[in-house]
């Protein structure tokens, strides 16, 4: 039996960056047989097989579409064929045995036009993007067909035509420094990229095309990631293929809805006169906050996910010191 963890996490077999995906958000667990198994872990916004919200355990189906956060995961290319694809397979194979068996009791000639009809008409294999999986020893990537069939062009590529390379690739904020640090990724889909726009072109000749690049990414329920990153394309000989993705950083862009919502001052964290930043949620919705505080080491960034009336703080005896100033810079409904 194999179990495939998928979620947020680091940790996770399948890295999702989608914000409204869990941490751990589900497994999915192949029998020895090769049956397909997907089991939500009890995440927040839950997991769809063909529309349907599951609970505990649910039986996979080829064609079973399988949906978590604001993505559909691409579930049999870590798993393989299902019992189903094999089982049609083997059906397929002993029809085609049975069939020259009376072919051959009719005569040679028969038999020799039937097997290389039966060589035509078998079913043909599932594809390296239909079933992609990973390097050994790394973690699999959620990837989209389009972005492998965008390889090998000839031509460099159009402006209009990079986005759809980009999914599959993820981004981050500049780890150091980062609202969220290093755990927190975005993974590109085929919907997530609005306004992309080329900067400027590094680089230009036969062997390699580098350029920066602005652009938004789908955010939450009021906001959106304003996106910049370096775009590098190699020419191997065979014609030309997105290389590399690097992000320059990513800033929060919110509307503003749910700002009000948000108490926020300094207060005593209570541990002997060391002074916090309080976040106080008023709303009926799990609220993530972001900004800066300034302590004794000067001004550094924070986010913090405040539960629907709840309160959390920062800084502090136990949060990065005393805190003598803040600003707050966005605050959105994940």
């Amino acid at each position: 039996m194999r179990v495939i963890t998928v979620g947020r996490s680091a940790k996770s077999d399948v890295v999702v960056g989608d914000a409204g995906v869990s941490r751990i958000h589900l497994q999915l667990v192949v029998t020895d047989d090769g049956t397909c198994y997907a089991v939500d872990m009890n995440s927040t916004n839950g997991t769809f097989v063909n529309g349907q919200r599951i609970a505990g355990r649910v039986r996979l189906r080829n064609g079973d579409v399988l949906r978590i956060g604001n993505m559909t995961l691409p579930w049999q290319g870590y798993v393989g064929p299902t019992p189903s694809a094999s089982a049609r397979k083997g059906s397929s194979l002993r029809a085609v045995t049975a069939l020259l068996f009376v072919l051959l009791v009719a005569g040679a000639a028969v038999y020799v036009l039937s097997v290389g009809h039966a060589e035509t008409s078998r079913e043909p294999e599932p594809s390296q993007m239909e079933r992609y999986e990973s390097p050994a020893g790394e973690k699999p990537v959620i990837m989209s067909c389009k972005s492998r069939e965008t390889t090998g062009r000839k031509e460099k590529p159009a402006e209009g035509s990079i986005p759809l390379d980009l999914v599959g690739h993820t981004l981050s904020e500049s780890v150091s420094g980062g609202y969220r640090r290093s755990d927190w990724v975005y993974t590109i889909e085929s919907t997530s990229v609005s306004g992309f726009r080329m900067d400027k072109v590094l680089e230009d000749n036969a062997d390699n095309y580098v350029m920066e690049a602005s652009f938004h990414l789908k955010g939450g329920k009021n906001f959106y990631y304003d996106t910049r990153a370096k775009i590098g394309y190699v020419n191997k000989g065979k014609g030309w293929e997105l290389d590399y993705v690097l992000s320059l950083g990513m800033t929060v862009v919110s509307d503003g809805q749910y700002d009000a919502c948000i108490a926020c001052g300094i207060v005593d964290d209570g541990w002997g006169g060391v002074n916090c930043l309080s976040l106080s949620n008023t709303s009926e919705y799990p609220l993530a906050v972001g900004g800066q505080i300034r302590t004794g080491n000067g001004w550094q960034k924070f986010s913090l996910l405040v539960k629907a009336h709840d309160t959390g703080a920062v800084g502090g005896t136990f949060g990065g010191g005393n805190v003598d100033d803040y600003r707050i810079e966005f605050v959105v409904r994940e």
